[in-house]
């Protein structure tokens, strides 16, 4: 507060109009897998306020059905607005942009999207739920699987790298497109070869043999 005010915060967890919790540092548990949005309301003893909505993704504790991507540090080419890397491994492989559960970049030269898994793996496969309402199809490209970070976004660059898996498909993914992979690995990459993409994922999930 610039005029030094003592501040209350007030959050809504469900943004449901109803106040779960007071203070700067609060927690809450969800009880269901899926999105939610909490709000906060941060108020002076003089009348002014303000107010923020949160886009929360709420992940299971485990990998459900083993899948090693769920909940994993995800980044990805310049977002489209709120389409950020993270929705492609929320738990939820809803295809509709309309629906906030659908990755997306903005139009770049060989956009891409990579997880970290945390640790390396022998990946059997992988999974790929692409955006379902007709618009940015999933086409002309590449996946990188490493045990190591990879040392660059440039495509090219990238597949020199040692040791690196490589898959490339110069079709259209279909709607539930699955990969069988093989590998060792921990940190996988998902990129487009065109010089002006649009990268759409629903949801990335990565299995082990």
């Amino acid at each position: 507060d610039p005029d030094g005010d003592p501040l209350q915060y007030q959050w809504d967890f469900e943004s449901d109009g109803t106040v779960d919790a007071t203070g700067v540092v609060v927690s809450h548990t969800y009880a269901t897998i899926g999105r939610s949005s909490a709000t906060l309301v941060v108020s002076d003893a003089n009348g002014g306020t303000d107010s923020r909505v949160i886009e929360i993704d709420v992940l299971a504790t485990q990998p459900q059905d083993g899948n090693l991507a769920l909940g994993r540090p995800t980044v990805q080419s310049p977002s489209d607005g709120l389409a950020i890397a993270s929705r492609a491994v929320d738990g939820n492989s809803d295809g509709t942009f309309a629906n906030d559960s659908v990755a997306q970049t903005l139009t770049t030269r060989t956009p891409l999207w990579e997880v970290d898994l945390g640790a390396v793996y022998d990946i059997g496969s992988l999974q790929i739920h692409t955006r379902s309402d007709g618009v940015h199809p999933l086409s002309n490209y590449w996946i990188l699987i490493s045990e190591t970070p990879l040392s660059s976004g440039n495509l090219d660059a990238a597949r020199s790298d040692p040791g690196v898996w490589l898959y490339n498909d110069t079709g259209t993914a279909d709607p539930i497109e699955i990969v069988t992979v093989g590998t060792l690995g921990r940190y996988v990459r998902i990129q487009m070869a065109g010089v002006d993409d649009v990268l759409s994922l629903a949801e990335v999930q990565v299995f082990e043999a």
